[in-house]
């Protein structure tokens, strides 16, 4: 009984149809692509990962291209849409970069106040200053996380225009500070990815008088070219 099971393993295979041992094979032929596929796509990963990345000095500069997602808040209405910008930094010490740049926003929303629904929008031009610190885990790693954060100014457009509106429709020029934090990815020398998380508070002017906080925040990805 134990010998039978095989007899009747083999019996099946010669007795499959001529399309099953195609299907068989084919099936055999996708898999051996997938694995070749997966063994591609490893081996790139690997070449990516591999140490070796020159790291930052003092005194090397970097340009920095970005685009990203931004939402505007206040404490009755938010407003979602796109940012980009650039900036410039200067190591001034290792693993510390001074960095100025500009970006422009834009956003857009909805308000909804007993049952009728109003279009809102924030729009802004930023110009940014601060400190970054580059946290080092190796000397050979690719990878650098950072946090930073510094001062700013921008110029606003504000369409927060329903009933009890805490801001109304404004504009104007206002301070600000920021905080930032993420990850670079060093692909060489002179480029680098970046993801990145920025949030920032600026004190507006209301339509009706006096000021009130608006808040930003959105994910970043940037690639910086350096230039030495």
């Amino acid at each position: 009984m134990w010998e039978a099971a095989p007899a009747r393993a083999v019996a099946t295979d010669m007795a499959a149809s001529p399309a099953d041992t195609l299907h068989r094979q084919e099936a055999m032929k996708t898999n051996r692509h997938g694995w070749q596929a997966l063994t591609a796509i490893a081996l790139l990963l690997m070449t990516c990962w591999m140490p070796g990345a020159a790291q930052a000095r003092e005194g090397d500069s970097r340009t920095t291209l970005y685009v990203g997602t931004a939402a505007f808040n206040t404490t009755d209405a938010t407003t979602f849409g796109t940012t980009f910008g650039v900036r410039y930094g200067l190591e001034i010490q290792d693993n510390l970069i001074w960095a100025t740049g500009v970006s422009y926003t834009a956003t857009s929303g909805e308000r909804t106040v007993d049952d009728t629904t109003y279009d809102i929008s924030a729009n802004t031009s930023t110009l940014r200053s601060g400190l970054t610190y580059l946290f080092q885990l190796g000397p050979d790693s690719n990878l650098l996380p950072f946090a930073g954060g510094g001062v700013s100014l921008s110029s606003y457009t504000i369409d927060y225009e329903f009933p009890d509106s805490e801001l109304g429709q404004t504009s104007g020029t206002a301070p600000g500070v920021y905080g930032l934090g993420g990850l670079e990815w060093r692909l060489g020398r002179n480029s680098t990815f970046i993801i990145e998380y920025v949030a920032s508070v600026l004190v507006v002017e209301k339509e009706t008088g006096g000021s009130a906080p608006l808040a930003d925040s959105g994910f970043l990805l940037s690639l910086r070219l350096n230039v030495n």
